[in-house]
């Protein structure tokens, strides 16, 4: 006879996620001391998209003509090309959130060790945007309902478990629009093209291209899917992008505490 007893310590294989989790509380609460959140006020404020506004016609203007290319995604499709095949699995394990949000708190405590104050700064902004843009993308999902291509492709796509996603009960095959995932590949390197990290920023972009293609080549979403992540990824991160430069001392210096020093606990 077997007894279930309900355990009292998690799981081995749990441990590394709650590791992580207790190690994001932390880094949250150094963004909040940052003044990150309340850099989120920009938002309204007209001066944030005046300067970058060239940028975000440029995006606007791809995300439309993106859903000419909707009609065409299955010449998209890596088909068990080896190339192809490598950059849609590179593509679909950059922009995940997980493997993301892993490397930012790796990143930033390594910052914190070895005194890079103004490294570590400018990795909460990049927490912080991609965080916020993660979740108003969840939001956004639920918001436009919009089916996922990959219901016509998984007849003849056998390695993409469609049906468990839809006896998920959570209704993933009908959150297609905006992609998470290339929301994610696109905020990394918007935000480093922002803070004038020209060529990071366009490396880090070149791997939001890459998470783009994965997604669309996976089956898991129209080509407008991950370039209206590109549009909303660039309005997510320019606020943060903004405060990390005022406050940094790169643009004129903008006050925003008592303490006369843009709220920035790492930069002296």
């Amino acid at each position: 006879m077997r007894i279930e007893v309900d355990r009292v310590f998690p799981h081995a294989n749990d441990v590394p996620t709650i590791v992580l989790s207790l190690l994001c509380i932390l880094v949250i609460v150094q963004v909040a001391r940052g003044g990150y959140f309340k850099a989120m006020s920009r938002w309204f404020r007209s001066g944030t998209y005046r300067f970058h506004g060239p940028l975000l016609l440029v995006l606007a203007a791809l995300f439309a003509l993106s859903f000419l290319a909707d009609g065409s995604r299955e010449l998209l499709l890596s088909r068990g090309v080896p190339a192809l095949e490598f950059l849609r699995q590179l593509g679909n394990l950059y922009g995940s959130a997980e493997f993301a949000f892993s490397i930012f708190v790796g990143a930033y405590f390594l910052a914190v060790l070895f005194r890079k104050g103004r490294l570590a700064f400018w990795i909460l902004g990049l927490f912080a945007a991609t965080m916020v843009a993660g979740i108003a993308t969840d939001l956004l999902k639920y918001l436009f309902a919009r089916t996922r291509p990959f219901a016509e492709v998984a007849q003849y796509w056998g390695w993409f478990r469609y049906e468990a996603l839809v006896e998920s009960g959570f209704g993933w095959q009908f959150r297609s629009f905006p992609s998470g995932h290339a929301c994610t590949g696109w905020v990394i390197g918007l935000y480093a093209l922002l803070t004038r990290r020209v060529k990071t920023g366009l490396v880090l972009l070149a791997f939001g291209v890459v998470t783009a293609y994965g997604r669309v080549a996976t089956g898991s979403h129209w080509p407008s899917d991950t370039l209206g992540s590109a549009l909303w990824a660039a309005v997510a991160a320019l606020p943060f992008a903004l405060h990390y430069l005022r406050a940094s001392g790169e643009l004129a210096a903008e006050p925003q505490g008592p303490s006369g020093r843009g709220g920035n606990p790492h930069v002296a």
